[in-house]
């Protein structure tokens, strides 16, 4: 008796089993239209990229190319300029409040004290 309960729920488990395989696989199996879908991207994505790379660059005239060459070297210059008056001032600035003024306290001091 228990071994034929045993043997039906066995059997109950493997078909359970093998119909759960049955519907993953049947879930995998897609239809027609979704190859042929994908086809026409992939043609579609091929044609345009083509067609994109085909154009080319813009042609560009040599006054706009000399315009542009002087438009670069003047901002350039002018980053030149702004950087070293910044330089020029933080130098000044520094020297003045950390080095300069000290120097000229303790001088100052030390006349002052006569320890010189």
């Amino acid at each position: 008796m228990v071994e034929e309960v045993y043997q039906r729920v066995r059997g109950e488990l493997r078909a359970r089993r093998r119909q759960r395989l049955r519907e993953w696989l049947d879930s995998w199996r897609a239809p027609l239209w979704r190859p042929v879908a994908v086809a026409a991207l992939v043609v579609v994505l091929a044609v345009g990229g083509t067609v994109t790379y085909q154009r080319g660059e813009p042609e560009v005239s040599p006054a706009e190319l000399a315009r542009a060459e002087r438009q670069v070297k003047w901002t350039l210059a002018y980053l030149s300029r702004m950087g070293r008056r910044t330089g020029d001032r933080v130098r000044d600035d520094v020297l003045r409040e950390r080095v300069v003024a000290p120097i000229q306290r303790s001088v100052n001091r030390a006349m002052a004290t006569g320890q010189m």
